[in-house]
């Protein structure tokens, strides 16, 4: 037989088993499309099976449940998303190759239709946004870019292979010869998936660094199980116009710090606002985002018995800052006398009045202060979120997991001073003295120390006496003055404070304000300061307050962590911290102390001007 016949031969069976298998190949497209076509109509008309609304609105039953895997990284918004992907998916690896059948794998127009698809799809992806977590979105747009890369690579490279385009590799591409092209391709591709791991890498690194919510016992994340009755872990139920901001806050917070957390907020999950006393009896718990103007609020009024009427467990949150729309709890407490007063209320009939809404309200937990500073904030967070998991199902039955609380891992934790410390305190600065002991006691804590060590470690001096005294000790070591930021300070009759924190200031000696928060404490609003403080401190080369002050809490968590700034603003260390970190804090102490004075000794001292 010769190679001719032979051929023939070949050619007659390839003929034969494409003729066999093409029928097949066409069942397998056709139902391959009607469950395209199916996963479409599930998607784009919602009223049929529902799924849709269901993921929306953030009630997953078990039609949504079932193809969570469609669904679960896409915004709401873009459900129909996975259909426009297998749509290109199918489209680039079977639809393109009908383009020129018989001659199309020696073309070039395959190879750029699919080019101009993944271009598209790119800008598509980079516009629409379709992805929930932007670390899928930065995935699937380096997808696709080193996608469309692939073909124009393969366009250059046919170019350069063939020899009927020989003049226009050199003409077009510039390339002598296939192989540097080749060469050139592979040197590219080889950067571009180097580039994408690095992504990649950073994103993973990224991830697991962010901050999360664990159990102080065991150091795991928690579980977040719903009751079978229920679809959301909370619902925040606050005033549109002094707690959306904080609310909106408070859930982002949440939902990033506890991953998968559900908590139903109006402005993502009100569909009709006859049906907020459903929407409280879908949530285990019921977060009441107390400010100023909520009890006047009727839909919040409903809320709140609709939640009695449920017997939802309450989380009081306040916003006590009057700047941010807030108010005392006596303030609030009045209101909800005045405004609290519908007889028999369809949610709750057998609501009694103000008495029982005061007691779910302020009596039955104490309302979680909601501070929006940096650790302060994290701490407020951490509140609630230990208030959740105390009132689910599944703690419910397990409390000892939850008696050490929670915790967020490389938080800032307990600190200590490397060496003896000095804190001066002024007689005349009112309650300096009782803050001083606080801190000492928090510095004694760091590391379990013994009274006596403690004393050895930190001492408190009378800034008078140490300054001014003629008989002093000399001060040795670090030395700190303690200024205590109230409602008196720089007001004392005889002027002490001020003139001590000049004199403290001339012989460069670190200052650490600290401003109090309560109002029943003497807290004042920052800008006071300014009228009370004397001028020439507010002035070069002084400028007392360029110096940033520690706001202090009076809440137990927070005002834990108010210690703990202070103390690192005195020059503490985290316990933690390796020994480079260490020097480094007293590298930038020594800096600090060396800015505090610019002028020269020769230059003659102001005396404060006494405020009446």
């Amino acid at each position: 037989m010769t190679r001719r016949a032979a051929a023939r031969n070949l050619g007659a069976r390839s003929r034969a088993l494409h003729n066999g298998v093409a029928p097949f190949w066409a069942v397998l497209f056709l139902l391959l499309g009607a469950c395209c076509g199916e996963l479409l109509n599930e998607w784009m008309w919602p009223p049929r099976f529902g799924a849709a609304s269901e993921v929306r609105a953030k009630r997953v039953r078990a039609t949504a449940r079932a193809c969570r895997f469609l669904w679960r990284d896409y915004d709401p918004r873009f459900l129909f998303w996975e259909v426009v992907d297998l749509g290109r998916k199918l489209f680039l690896a079977s639809l393109v190759l009908f383009i020129q059948t018989d001659t199309g794998s020696s073309k070039l127009l395959r190879l750029f239709v699919a080019s101009v698809v993944s271009a598209l799809y790119l800008a598509a992806l980079a516009l629409a946004r379709p992805f929930e977590r932007d670390d899928d979105l930065y995935l699937a747009c380096t997808a696709n870019l080193l996608l469309a890369y692939c073909f124009i690579s393969g366009m250059v490279i046919q170019l350069c292979e063939s020899a009927a385009y020989e003049d226009m590799c050199k003409a077009l591409v510039g390339f002598e010869s296939a192989r540097g092209a080749s060469e050139f391709v592979i040197a590219l591709t080889a950067a571009m998936l180097a580039a994408s791991l690095l992504v990649v890498l950073f994103k993973t690194v990224s991830a697991v660094r962010a901050p999360t919510i664990r159990l102080a016992s065991s150091g795991r994340p928690p579980v977040l199980e719903l009751s079978p009755e229920c679809h959301f872990h909370g619902f925040i139920s606050h005033a549109w116009g002094t707690g959306q901001d904080q609310t909106h806050t408070v859930v982002r917070q949440l939902q990033l710090l506890l991953p998968g957390v559900r908590i139903w907020l109006d402005v993502d999950n009100l569909e009709d606002v006859g049906r907020l006393e459903e929407s409280v009896a879908d949530a285990m718990t019921f977060l009441v985002f107390l400010s100023a103007g909520y009890f006047k609020s009727f839909n919040c009024r409903r809320e709140l018995y609709a939640a009695l009427g449920s017997n939802r467990p309450f989380i009081p949150i306040q916003e006590a800052d009057v700047d941010k729309g807030g108010a005392s709890i006596e303030a609030l407490k009045a209101e909800c006398r005045e405004h609290c007063i519908e007889t028999a209320p369809a949610a709750y009939p057998s609501y009694s009045g103000p008495d029982e809404m005061l007691a779910r309200v302020f009596e039955e937990a104490e309302p979680i202060v909601w501070v929006r500073v940096n650790a302060f904030q994290l701490e407020s967070l951490k509140a609630i979120a230990l208030r959740m998991l105390l009132h689910s199902s599944y703690y419910a039955s397990r409390p000892a997991e939850l008696a050490a609380g929670v915790m967020v891992p490389r938080q800032p934790g307990p600190c200590a001073f490397s060496g003896p410390v000095t804190i001066l305190v002024c007689r005349s600065n009112t309650g300096a003295d009782g803050i001083a002991r606080e801190l000492k006691t928090a510095a004694g804590e760091a590391h379990g120390s013994a009274a006596a060590d403690t004393d050895a470690i930190v001492m408190i001096r009378d800034a008078e006496e140490a300054l001014e005294g003629a008989d002093a000790a000399p001060l040795s070591g670090h030395v700190v003055f303690l200024l205590y930021l109230n409602d008196k300070t720089f007001l004392d009759a005889g002027g002490a404070v001020a003139r001590l924190v000049q004199a403290a200031m001339d012989r460069r000696i670190a200052i650490a304000p600290i401003h109090e928060q309560e109002p029943a404490r003497g807290g004042v609003p920052f800008r006071n300061f300014f009228q009370q403080t004397p001028q020439v401190l507010q002035q070069p080369p002084y400028k007392l307050y360029d110096t940033v002050a520690v706001s202090l809490y009076p809440s137990v968590e927070h005002r834990r962590v108010s210690l703990r700034l202070v103390l690192r603003s005195m020059g503490a260390v985290p316990c933690d911290a390796g020994p480079l970190w260490r020097r480094w804090q007293l590298l930038r102490r020594r800096m600090a102390v060396a800015r505090l004075v610019q002028r020269s000794p020769a230059e003659p001292r102001q005396e404060p001007l006494v405020q009446p």
